[in-house]
């Protein structure tokens, strides 16, 4: 059976003698040549697997078992040849050349070499060798490579989705039939070939290379893995990093060494973010300065980010703790056989919903409305210590909306507050709801009396 799951046919002469014997072939298709004299072409090597007895020429075709010496590899040693194995140390005369008659055809633009299947998806491959890493730069997705194993009769076009030159990795657009997790496919791509535009396709993404390489992260400057909790848009605390890192064009930070001007997709899990408040605290303060100027002490929109979150926190939970019955409102319980969120005193504790320090909706410390305050900042070079200034939490008047319960209890009705942290650079102005609250009010209690007033804050 071969990759593509079916049994290959290979149409071509079958016989050893012919001047054009295909070795692969599995179907004679009539086209055997044969010279007009009494030579006779064929392997005349008495060792090899495919010794000819009649041949009086050796044509360069003999073939070796590899059991002899397991450091013996056969194919192609010609690194012009399409075919060109670069793990081959001995040639078996199985080389293959670009027809001279094709007019498109540029040998220096093509691509060879081996790929390996390194998991359990056959649509993902690494390039463990190939005949010259300089064609690298060249290559993108939307190309055809031409994927073989002669060995099995397997030869298919395949379309490159996505790569990680630096990784020498390419995820394919579908993947191999019948391939396997450790199996071996030589390739070939012509990286001189146009790749089709297609209108319905997003844009390709802007190159992102690495500008600078050779750093060292140590504990004491504070550096962690970036917090999937938070969208990899602030530190993970309880996860420190030490050990080398590069930085990326759009100020993203990522582990290891990196390679200068190379371009990849960045990897969430392999973010890094320094906390400033830990670099702030062992930095040294100068004393008898005489004038203060405003200080920009950010370099890349990810330092943004960080400051107006710890603006955003401060902000917040300075006027903001909740009473002890709010904190009861978002704890669960046990009601009836099923979690109920909201207990009274007496009931059991399942688990804390949201923690009365965490601001836990995700789209608080993103989103549009804050990348744009953060994309403000950045561009107009606002001094850290006059961006809180920019900031004041705003409370509308409340709105009517409908019973999180379901139904409304006769001489009840509810209402929704919301609360806005406001960023003001005129004449720019964002606003970003930072925390809505369910009041559940009696009939004819304007304003409503505290014991008649059950509350449920949500973050």
């Amino acid at each position: 059976m071969g990759y593509g799951g079916q049994e290959q046919q290979i149409r071509g002469c079958t016989d050893k003698t012919a001047l054009n014997y295909n070795p692969n072939a599995t179907v004679d298709d009539g086209s055997c040549q044969y010279q007009s004299t009494s030579e006779v072409y064929g392997c005349t090597d008495p060792t090899a697997t495919n010794y000819e007895p009649r041949a009086t020429n050796d044509d360069g075709s003999c073939t070796y078992a590899s059991i002899t010496d397991p450091n013996i590899v056969y194919g192609c040693t010609d690194p012009t040849a399409t075919n060109y194995e670069p793990r081959a140390t001995n040639d078996d005369g199985s080389c293959t050349y670009a027809s001279i008659d094709d007019p498109d055809d540029d040998d220096n633009n093509l691509l060879t070499g081996t790929v390996a299947m390194i998991s359990g998806d056959n649509r993902i491959w690494k390039m463990i060798s190939y005949n010259n890493s300089g064609l690298f730069s060249y290559v993108e997705a939307g190309m055809t490579a031409i994927l073989s194993d002669p060995s099995r009769g397997y030869f298919e076009n395949k379309t490159i989705q996505e790569l990680d030159l630096s990784a020498a990795m390419v995820t394919l657009t579908s993947g191999v039939v019948g391939a396997q997790h450790g199996d071996e496919l030589d390739f070939s791509l012509d990286t001189s070939q146009q790749v089709p535009d297609d209108e319905e396709e997003p844009p390709t993404p802007l190159e992102n290379p690495v500008v600078e390489v050779g750093l060292n992260a140590t504990l004491e400057d504070g550096w962690y893995f970036a917090s999937p909790q938070w969208e990899y848009l602030l530190p993970d605390l309880n996860n420190p990093y030490e050990g080398p890192y590069h930085l990326m064009q759009d100020g993203t930070y990522m582990i290891g060494e990196g390679v200068l001007n190379a371009s990849h997709e960045i990897n969430p899990n392999k973010i890094i973010i320094q906390d400033v408040q830990a670099t702030t605290d062992s930095a040294d303060v100068e004393d008898d300065i005489e004038e203060e100027m405003p200080v920009v002490d950010y370099e890349t929109i990810q330092d943004v980010r960080e400051i107006v979150s710890d603006v955003f926190y401060k902000l917040w939970f300075v006027g903001h703790t909740l009473t002890d019955e709010q904190i009861l409102s978002m704890q669960t319980t046990i009601r009836d056989g099923k979690k109920q969120t909201g207990r009274t005193e007496g009931e059991p504790l399942v688990f804390y919903k949201k923690d009365r320090n965490t601001l836990e909706n995700r789209n608080d410390l993103q989103g549009h409305n804050f990348e744009q305050i953060c994309q403000d900042i950045f561009d107009n070079e606002i001094s850290t210590d006059n961006i809180p200034g920019k900031f004041t939490i705003y409370e509308p008047p409340e709105e009517p909306t409908n019973s999180p319960e379901g139904y409304i209890e006769p001489n009840h009705y509810w209402n929704l507050k919301k609360y806005i942290i406001r960023y003001t650079n005129v004449p720019t102005s964002y606003d970003v709801v930072i925390a809505e609250e369910l009041i559940k009010y009696h009939d004819d209690l304007l304003p409503p009396d505290i014991d008649d007033t059950d509350a449920t804050e949500y973050f």
